[in-house]
């Protein structure tokens, strides 16, 4: 069975770059940076931060996706468009690693 995008990015031990359909269609490559569980609003929530490989202007830049989960139990994966909420949990980021360290 093919390993699903959800099943490799809730992998910890799974690194491999990840591909997702932009809104037209075209496949874009990622590089995983991390996994961040994170409340909002007394809600557990998980992020997944994310560097595009494969747009030239967004090279080198993370971009936060958060996790959902409909009332079916789908799972998508959606880019986040709180800038507040994407600070935060930037910040929950990078204290992970500084715990690394």
């Amino acid at each position: 069975m093919e390993k699903t995008i959800f099943d490799i990015l809730l992998d910890k031990n799974n690194h491999d770059d990840i591909v997702m359909k932009n809104t037209d269609g075209q496949d874009i490559k990622f590089a995983q940076k991390a996994v961040i569980p994170y409340f909002v609003d007394g809600v557990m929530n998980v992020f997944v931060l994310l560097e595009p490989l494969t747009i030239p202007s967004l090279q080198g830049k993370i971009l936060v996706y958060r996790i959902d989960m409909d009332e079916e139990k789908k799972l998508s994966i959606v880019l986040e468009q709180d800038q507040n909420l994407i600070d935060e949990v930037y910040n929950e980021y990078e204290r992970q690693i500084l715990k690394e360290e």
